[in-house]
């Protein structure tokens, strides 16, 4: 995984108090999309009881992009008492930094490369200028900048792939919004609901 959402996704989850047995994130997954999508296959039969496991991935110009985002689709898990766990495809389109644009606002203008740039760069171009102008792919502390924005972020994610989908396109997209944040929300609630944050035993999911 791209070092800023790994460590982004670890900030979120410590920031809601989950225990790090139960959420597991790990970038250790090679270098090809298609070998993120065996790793986190090879994790959960190693340990079958998390109920989810998400597969983070940019678009950007990789070339297995369909091969592990189908392998994902297709492929069946199931946890030891025999129920399916969930198993998604989190993308983004052209990249992770299109999230982090939708913190400081709706934006649908599609990106692309050209013959010296991905199409990754104007992205991280766009988001410099809207808000974190010091930003590297190697930083930290970009949760904690944008965690003021998230529920803004949240709204224009939903909003930009329902346009996206209206128009047949997937570009710009990101589906960090649906399974990511939310389930991590709906865990820290349901976890202090039933007061066991500390003996929340059943693996909820893991990222690679």
């Amino acid at each position: 995984m791209n070092g800023v959402f790994v460590q982004a996704l670890i900030d979120l989850r410590d920031d809601l108090g989950l225990n790090p047995a139960n959420v597991v994130i790990t970038g250790d997954c090679g270098s090809s999309l298609d070998s993120v999508a065996l790793h986190a296959i090879r994790r959960f039969e190693q340990e079958p009881d998390f109920e989810r496991v998400y597969c983070v991935f940019d678009r950007d110009q990789h070339e297995d992009y369909k091969k592990a985002s189908d392998r994902i689709g297709t492929k069946t898990l199931r946890r030891r008492n025999g129920d399916p766990a969930l198993f998604r495809a989190i993308t983004s389109v052209p990249c992770f930094e299109y999230w982090l644009l939708l913190h400081s606002g709706y934006n649908t203008a599609p990106f692309y490369p050209t013959q010296s740039r991905s199409p990754c760069a104007p992205v991280i171009a766009a988001l410099k200028q809207a808000s974190i102008r010091d930003y590297e792919k190697a930083m930290r502390g970009v949760y904690e900048r944008s965690k003021p924005r998230l529920q803004r972020a949240i709204q224009n994610a939903e909003r930009a792939l329902k346009a996206a989908v209206a128009a047949g396109t997937d570009n710009p997209t990101t589906c960090m919004h649906e399974s990511v944040i939310e389930t991590c929300r709906k865990a820290r609630r349901k976890c202090f609901r039933q007061r066991c944050l500390d003996g929340f035993v059943q693996p909820c999911g893991a990222f690679c």
